[in-house]
C-alpha cells in the first residue's frame, strides 16, 4: 500500500496546538519562545499544506477553531503524543525519561501529593520535565479527557466515564474546629450536634456533594454561612471561630495561615471513606511516562492512610 508524503511538520502540529491551548497567538508564542510572526507564518504553512482553514484569528477576541479545525485538533494532539511515545521508547533502554509532562491534580490535593511524588520521580529521572495544572475536578478531568494531561490525582467519587483510575490511598473527612470551640475535646462528633452551627463551606466541586452526602447520611441539614473555594481561606475562618468545617485533607499543623488554633475531629457515625486515585486515559495506559509515574505514585504512597504522605 502505498502512503502519502506529509507535507507538515510537527513543529507546525505543535505550534497549531499551542495556539489552540493558549486562546491567542501572543500567549502561545511567549509559551513557545518564540516571535509572534513566525508562530503566524508557521500555522499558515500547515493550512496551506492541509489545504483547510483552521482557525479565525480576531485581534480582540484571539483565535477561534473552524469545525475542520476543531476535528483535526484531536488528530493533532494524537500524532504529537505518538512522537512522545516513540522519544520514551527510544530512551527507555537507558532507564530515563525526557520531555514535559503535564500533570493534573484537583487543587486541595496537590500540596500533599506533588511534592513526595515529584521528589521521588526527579531521582530517577532528572530530565523529565513536569508541568502541574490545579483545578477543580471536573475541569481536571476535561484536560484529561480532552488530552491536555497525561494523567491526574483525583479523587475517587465523581470520576468520569472513559477514565481509568488507581487507588493510592484512602483516608476519610473529618470535623475542623476553631481551637477553643465547646466540642474540642470530643474525640468524635455528631454532625446532628454541628447542624445548626454555621458552617463553613469549602465550595470547590465534587467537594460541596461530598459534604451533603455526609449531612444526608447523617439525618441533618447543615446551616451554610460562607462559600470559598480557598481551602486555606476556609481553615483561616474557622480558626477565627466563624464556623466550623469538613474537610478531607490533614495538614500536619493544628494552626491556620494567621496563626490560630484549629482542631481535627472525627465524625461518628459516618462511614464514608474516600480514596485518592491516579486517573488516565485509555490513549495514555502503555506511556512510558506515566509507567514511570506510577511506579513512583505506588512507591510514594505505599502504606499511606489520611493525607500526611512522608
Amino acid at each position: 500500500m502505498k502512503h502519502m508524503d506529509a507535507r507538515f511538520t510537527l513543529r507546525q502540529l505543535n505550534y497549531f496546538i499551542a495556539v489552540v491551548e493558549a486562546g491567542t497567538l501572543r500567549a502561545a508564542a511567549q509559551r513557545l519562545n518564540i516571535s509572534q510572526s513566525a508562530l503566524s507564518e508557521g500555522l499558515s504553512e500547515l493550512e496551506q499544506d492541509l489545504q483547510v482553514r483552521l482557525l479565525i484569528r480576531q485581534r480582540a477576541r484571539g483565535v477561534t477553531l473552524t469545525n475542520v479545525g476543531r476535528e483535526l485538533l484531536e488528530y493533532a494532539r494524537a500524532i504529537m503524543h505518538s512522537t512522545d511515545l516513540l522519544q520514551t521508547a527510544a530512551t527507555g533502554c537507558e532507564r530515563t525519561l525526557a520531555g514535559t509532562m503535564v500533570i493534573g491534580c484537583y487543587i486541595t490535593l496537590a500540596p500533599f501529593v506533588i511534592p513526595p511524588l515529584l521528589a521521588r520521580l526527579r531521582a530517577r529521572h532528572p530530565n523529565l520535565r513536569i508541568e502541574i495544572r490545579e483545578g477543580a475536578a471536573d475541569e481536571i478531568q476535561t484536560e484529561l479527557q480532552q488530552g491536555r494531561c497525561e494523567c491526574a490525582f483525583l479523587y475517587d467519587f465523581d470520576v468520569g466515564v472513559g477514565i481509568q483510575s488507581e487507588a493510592l490511598y484512602r483516608t476519610k473527612p473529618h470535623v475542623l474546629l476553631p481551637g477553643r470551640h465547646k466540642l474540642a475535646k470530643q474525640s468524635a462528633i455528631d454532625l446532628r450536634v454541628l447542624a445548626g452551627e454555621p458552617l463553613i463551606l469549602f465550595d470547590l466541586p465534587p467537594s460541596s456533594r461530598n459534604i451533603q452526602k455526609l449531612f444526608d447520611e447523617a439525618g441533618a441539614t447543615p446551616n451554610i454561612y460562607i462559600r470559598s473555594k480557598n481551602f486555606e481561606l476556609v481553615r483561616s475562618l474557622v480558626g477565627r471561630g466563624l464556623g466550623y468545617a469538613l474537610l478531607i485533607q490533614r495538614p500536619p499543623i493544628d494552626k491556620s495561615y494567621e496563626g490560630c488554633r484549629v482542631v481535627i475531629r472525627e465524625i461518628k457515625r459516618v462511614a464514608s471513606e474516600v480514596s485518592v486515585v491516579l486517573a488516565y486515559t485509555n490513549d495514555n495506559a502503555r506511556s512510558y511516562r506515566l509507567l514511570a509515574l506510577r511506579e513512583a505514585s505506588q512507591l510514594s504512597f505505599r502504606g499511606a492512610s489520611g493525607s500526611s504522605t512522608r
